[in-house]
C-alpha cells in the first residue's frame, strides 16, 4: 500500500514539474512516466485518463499555491508579512507555478475546485490587525493577487507592480 502511494505520488509530482517547467503544452503521459521513473502503464493505472491526472495535478498545484500565501500571512504579524505574501507571489511566477496554474485554469481544469472559503481574508486581516470586514473576500483577494502576479508574467517591472502591491495593501489598511 505505501509503495502504490509513494508511486501516485511521485507520479502527480511529475506530472506537476513537468506543468510548472515546460507548461501544459510540454506536458504528456509519456513525459510523465519518463519524469517519475516508471512505466507508462503505471500511470495509466494510478490516473485513468489524462484529464484525471491534469484535473489532480491542477487542484494539487492551486491547493499548494493557496497553503503557501496562507503561511505567508501567518509567519508573524505586522507589515513585515506583506512582504513574506509579496516573496512568494513573486517566487510563484519565477518558479512556473503561477504560469502552470493559470495555463491550467484557461484549459478548464480543474473540474472540481476547492471552494475559496475565508481563509485568506482572515489571516491578512489577523497579521494586519484590521477587521476582517475591511478586506474583500477570498475570491476577490486572490483575484487581485492573481492579477498582480499575472503583471509579472507578462513582464512589467518588478519595481512597479510591487509598487502596485503595498498600494494595493494600504488602500485596505487604510478604509
Amino acid at each position: 500500500m505505501a509503495d502504490r502511494d509513494e508511486s501516485k505520488s511521485r507520479i502527480l509530482g511529475a506530472s506537476i514539474a513537468i506543468l510548472t517547467r515546460d507548461g501544459l503544452g510540454g506536458w504528456t503521459i509519456d513525459e510523465v512516466a519518463r519524469r517519475a521513473g516508471c512505466a507508462k502503464g503505471l500511470v495509466n493505472y494510478h490516473y485513468k485518463t489524462k484529464t484525471e491526472l491534469l484535473d489532480r495535478s491542477a487542484v494539487e498545484l492551486l491547493r499548494r499555491r493557496r497553503g503557501t500565501r496562507l503561511e505567508a500571512l501567518s509567519n508573524h504579524p505586522g507589515g513585515s508579512t506583506l512582504d513574506d505574501l509579496w516573496a512568494v507571489l513573486a517566487e510563484d511566477v519565477r518558479s512556473g507555478r503561477f504560469a502552470a496554474a493559470i495555463s491550467l485554469t484557461a484549459s478548464g481544469l480543474p473540474q472540481s475546485p476547492e471552494p475559496p472559503g475565508d481563509g485568506l481574508r482572515h489571516a491578512a486581516a489577523r497579521a494586519l490587525d484590521v477587521p476582517t470586514s475591511a478586506l474583500p473576500d477570498d475570491l476577490v483577494l486572490g483575484a487581485v493577487l492573481d492579477g498582480l502576479e499575472l503583471q509579472l508574467l507578462q513582464g512589467m517591472p518588478l519595481e512597479a507592480v510591487r509598487e502596485a502591491y503595498h498600494r494595493l495593501w494600504l488602500g485596505l489598511i487604510e478604509t
